[in-house]
Formats: C-alpha cells, sequence, structure tokens
C-alpha cells in the first residue's frame, strides 16, 4: 500500500543519509530536507483513526490524487504555450532554451513572472505575438483551469465529507489491521 511505498523511501533515505555522513560528503542535508516531510506525512498515517481528524486525512490524500491526474492536463498546457515562447523569444534570458521555458511559462501561473521587455526592433512582432499568446494562456491556466481544480477539490471534499463517519471507521478499521498485522508480524 502507498504507506509502506512511504515507509521504504523513508527507510532508504536514512541509510543513504548515514552513507553519506560516513564518507564525509556534503549532500546528506538535501536527503534530511526531503526526510522531514516525510516524517510529518507518516505523522497523518497515526492521525486517520480519530474521528476529528480521519475523514480530513482521507480528503488530503483524495485531493493530492486529484492534484496529480490536474497537473498531468496542465502540463499540456504548460509545454505547447512554454515552446511557443521559445520560439518567438527565442533571446529572452528567460526563454533561452525549452527547459527553461517550461519553468517561466509554469512561473507565469504562480505570478512570478514579468514580461519581458525587449528592445531589439526586428522583434517586434514576436514581442506583439508572445504578448497575444501571453495573455491567452493567462486565460486558459488561470481562469479555465485552477477554476476546474477547484471544481474539482470542492467535489472531492464534498464526497467525502457527507461521509465522514464511514470514512472515519474505514480509516480507523485500516488502522488497526496495520498495527495487528505489525504486532503479528513482529512476535515471529
Amino acid at each position: 500500500n502507498r504507506w509502506n511505498l512511504i515507509d521504504n523511501a523513508q527507510i532508504f533515505m536514512v541509510y543513504a543519509t548515514i552513507v553519506l555522513k560516513i564518507f564525509h560528503y556534503n549532500h546528506e542535508k538535501i536527503l534530511i530536507s526531503i526526510l522531514y516531510p516525510i516524517f510529518f506525512i507518516k505523522f497523518l498515517k497515526l492521525l486517520r483513526g480519530f474521528r476529528n481528524t480521519g475523514p480530513y486525512i482521507r480528503v488530503i490524500f483524495k485531493m493530492i490524487i486529484d492534484i496529480i491526474h490536474f497537473m498531468g492536463l496542465l502540463s499540456v498546457f504548460i509545454i505547447g504555450f512554454s515552446q511557443s515562447f521559445f520560439t518567438l523569444l527565442y533571446n529572452v534570458p528567460e526563454f533561452i532554451d525549452p527547459a527553461q521555458s517550461i519553468l517561466s511559462t509554469f512561473d507565469m501561473i504562480i505570478g512570478n513572472f514579468e514580461f519581458p521587455s525587449i528592445e531589439n526592433e526586428n522583434d517586434t512582432i514576436y514581442v506583439l505575438t508572445a504578448e497575444y499568446i501571453y495573455r491567452v494562456y493567462l486565460v486558459v491556466a488561470l481562469i479555465i483551469l485552477l477554476n476546474m481544480l477547484i471544481a474539482i477539490l470542492e467535489n472531492s471534499y464534498t464526497k467525502i465529507i457527507e461521509k465522514a463517519t464511514k470514512e472515519w471507521q474505514l480509516e480507523e478499521t485500516k488502522l488497526i489491521l496495520s498495527l495487528m498485522m505489525n504486532n503479528i508480524m513482529g512476535k515471529k
């Protein structure tokens, strides 16, 4: 199950951190910084058995799955528009190569981007076209797609909260079975 994957990743990173520390590599802090969120995600595993938190934990993980599916759809738009910007704004540092163009196009969604001013008069038509495509992208990405994401997450939340008692009992049962299996396996 998904918790075993998290446990295995955590164990692997703990051992890798020890090895890096023994051989005096300075990269163990990177693994430790990844381990901290994993520890807290595992804390959610324990909270899922309680009546007040169990349904919300279920909502969180359902929303994460929904967001992963949504990101697949969003990435199609990001890649498509980023290559358009890469073609038109080839001499702008933010769009110097396809990979950098994808990152800059993603930054447009989160508001960490200012459209570059270009001094070269030969590129004026390219800049005008890019500005038009930029506005179309913002309408599609920000208004349409992000509103769709909100609707998807609202739907997931509503479905799970409507069945909150059953969801909590399901999570409580899973937690009890998991603890029982660990107890049985530990006695062998």
